[in-house]
């Protein structure tokens, strides 16, 4: 309830730990803080270049943290993606049958830059940079964590641990090893990823459409 959100009590009863969060966390974590719940995040603070594509549904996240309208002045609005094939010819793909739909690309450091430093505004909450979680032990509620710029551990009591850390997971790995009926399975696709640099004109400017 509201009440409990509110509650002091809250605050000094829970400790709760979040490994290597990224956007979708952060904004999680600005909406726990905002209930009065303070959580302790532990980040690998590395900078991703990609842009990040935003829908409407996470417009409306953003928004019940009070940063809707903060993002959208960075957003660019994509109606749909463009093909190019091999003899050089190009095939507009709406991303929707609707006429003004459309999806949002922000600079995705940007947007944790903001979710992070939202975040920072409320009382409790706890950011360490270049953290990673390297162990956890489910029955002591104990994270092992090794800082990559100085190759020191520790370990952290938790009440709570929330584990966002991603494709290679130690808490997902934990869990695997020491729950039963817990089943994970990953492979990998057989294409890579390649991203293309391609400079501004002389003026500054796009040399393709922006918005696609």
């Amino acid at each position: 309830s509201s009440d409990v959100c509110s509650s002091d009590l809250t605050l000094k009863a829970l400790k709760i730990i979040t490994a290597d969060p990224g956007p979708g966390f952060s904004n999680r974590k600005v909406t726990l803080s905002t209930c009065g719940i303070a959580p302790l995040i532990g980040r690998l603070g590395k900078d991703i270049s990609i842009n990040l594509a935003v829908s409407s549904r996470g417009l409306k996240a953003l928004g019940e943290v009070g940063l809707a309208e903060k993002v959208m002045d960075i957003a660019i609005p994509m109606p749909g993606r463009m093909l190019h094939d091999p003899q050089g010819k190009t095939t507009f793909v709406p991303y929707s049958q609707h006429k003004g739909d459309h999806i949002n690309a922000m600079s995705r450091a940007l947007l944790n830059v903001f979710l992070l430093d939202e975040a920072n505004r409320h009382k409790g909450v706890n950011l360490h940079f270049s953290e990673r979680c390297t162990g956890y032990d489910l029955y002591n509620s104990t994270l092992t964590f090794r800082n990559e710029k100085s190759g020191k551990e520790k370990k952290i009591e938790a009440d709570i641990v929330i584990g966002a850390d991603g494709a290679w997971s130690a808490i997902r790995k934990a869990m695997l090893e020491n729950l039963m009926n817990f089943n994970y399975q990953q492979y990998f696709i057989e294409y890579g990823y390649k991203e293309l640099h391609i400079p501004a004109t002389e003026y500054g400017g796009f040399r393709m459409e922006k918005k696609i």
